[in-house]
């Protein structure tokens, strides 16, 4: 659902602006069948099959609705050519991505057919992101980026090239660029080539893909503006496991393509900001109110810091939101006055989760509370009491290892921890994995 509100968006926000990228979106919702949509143009579904076996939907994506696995040999995703990925001036790929395969050429997207080297084209090598494009004189250029992917984790790649600044690869957020960037080239166009993914040509050395995608893109460019609108952001000492530590929250009205959330601080406004320890938190995009928390645990009392939180899109673009300072008090005597500013839930971790998560409430009362917090699924049903008591101090330490009432395993799926302190609710979203 989150992904099919992302589309709507996109490609109103795409009418209202001139200049917006012509391409393929395959959000990838269905649960069977042979072929998956094509969200800009019903027309441009995409057909599954294979050697053996064609690649199969996964329900409980990370990201909303289902993923493709490809784990079948010959398994492969092919889009007929048509003129909405023609690009001759540039492209931009983006996609998430979960593998094992770190030898050889892998696979992952081209504009090709078997036995001659794609227009354009994204593969792993040796568990290297790598980006290529042939131009009008055959001569094929390539950039690999310098990371290791190949991990059996999620990971959101981008990968682009356009006549001004070269081939690019985005991972995660970190643009990786060449040292000398392939400028001026146009990309070889030949209508009768297929948009293949996770394809495989034994004449070429590529090898089919094994692993599962989701929320795959293909287009010219993405100009158009698709900012986070930011509602509200803080940054406060609070007290937190018997020390005094920094607690960041903001909440989105909406996101659109949002990759995620930086977090940097430095010790000074004219100093260069630096990402904390652990500070990147995935972006969940659509139009409802998403609520984030995050605590830099790495402050020292008696300093003060400038925080910012910088969003940054699935094409890298990044947007910097306005500064924070916060006073770290030193607490010697007085350690137990520090009262944070509201009632929250800090960030589950992990999350996703395939075994255990752990969280906290943290009060905004001083002389103990009544707090009961309680695990629904998404159609309202209740799944887990995990506490329903007295806390005398201002923080309750919470973990979910996925049990239900019933004693039984939980279904892979999102789920909702809901909290109270007396009257007072606040919820968050976690996503278990089996």
């Amino acid at each position: 659902m989150i992904k099919k509100i992302l589309y709507l968006l996109s490609v109103l926000i795409q009418f209202l602006y001139a200049g917006a990228s012509t391409g393929v979106h395959f959000s990838i919702t269905e649960s069977s069948g042979t072929s998956t949509a094509d969200d800009l143009n019903s027309s441009q579904n995409g057909s599954l099959f294979g050697g053996i076996g064609q690649p199969s939907f996964v329900s409980s994506s990370p990201y909303g609705g289902t993923y493709l696995n490809f784990t079948s040999s010959s398994a492969q995703f092919v889009l007929v050519s048509n003129s909405e990925v023609r690009f001759t001036t540039g492209f931009v790929f983006m996609g998430y991505i979960r593998t094992s395969q770190s030898s050889g050429t892998i696979g992952i997207m081209g504009k090709g057919k078997s036995g001659e080297v794609a227009d354009y084209g994204v593969s792993l090598t040796d568990g290297k992101p790598q980006v290529s494009i042939v131009d009008n004189t055959d001569q094929v250029h390539t950039f690999t980026a310098n990371v290791s992917v190949a991990d059996g984790n999620w990971f959101h790649l981008g990968a682009s090239y356009d006549q001004t600044s070269g081939l690019k690869i985005l991972v995660d957020g970190t643009e990786y660029t060449e040292t000398i960037p392939t400028t001026n080239k146009t990309i070889s166009d030949h209508s009768d080539y297929n948009l293949v993914f996770g394809g495989g040509d034994a004449a070429l050395s590529i090898t089919y893909f094994n692993g599962d995608m989701d929320d795959l893109w293909v287009a010219d460019n993405f100009d158009t503006p698709l900012p986070v609108e930011m509602l509200t952001q803080s940054a406060n000492a609070v007290l937190y496991d018997s020390s005094v530590y920094v607690a960041l929250s903001w909440t989105t009205a909406s996101e659109i393509r949002n990759l995620g959330f930086l977090i940097e601080r430095s010790l000074s406004p004219n100093n260069e900001l630096k990402q904390i320890p652990h500070g990147w938190i995935d972006g969940r995009n659509g139009t409802k109110q998403n609520h984030y928390q995050i605590i830099d645990k790495s402050v020292e009392e008696g300093n003060s810091y400038y925080y910012r939180l910088v969003d940054i899109d699935f094409s890298g673009k990044k947007t910097i939101h306005p500064q924070m300072k916060v006073n770290v008090p030193r607490l010697e005597s007085t350690r137990s006055k520090i009262i944070p500013s509201e009632f929250s839930i800090t960030a589950p971790y992990p999350n996703p989760f395939n075994g255990i998560t752990r969280f906290s409430i943290v009060s905004n009362q001083e002389n103990g509370w009544h707090g009961q917090v309680l695990i629904y699924n998404l159609k309202g049903e209740l799944v887990q009491k995990l506490f329903n008591g007295l806390v005398s101090t201002n923080t309750k330490h919470l973990s979910w290892n996925n049990k239900l009432l019933n004693g039984n395993n939980a279904p892979s799926g999102t789920y909702l921890i809901k909290a109270w302190q007396g009257s007072t609710f606040k919820q968050i979203k976690i996503t278990y994995l089996k």
